[in-house]
């Protein structure tokens, strides 16, 4: 997950294993919905043009 949402030098402070669960079953999934939305509405604007 680091290396996907940033440049992938790893955790800032040590991350417990329930942490990490949380981050990959549900942030990450809430990043790529709150992406393709985003690009869902830029693909919208650039038709409706």
């Amino acid at each position: 997950m680091i290396t996907i949402t940033t440049v992938g030098y790893g955790d800032i402070a040590p991350v417990t294993p329930r942490a990490r669960l949380i981050d990959a079953f549900i942030v990450t999934p809430v990043r790529i919905a709150v992406w393709l939305m985003f690009l869902g509405t830029a693909y919208q604007l650039i038709i409706r043009r």
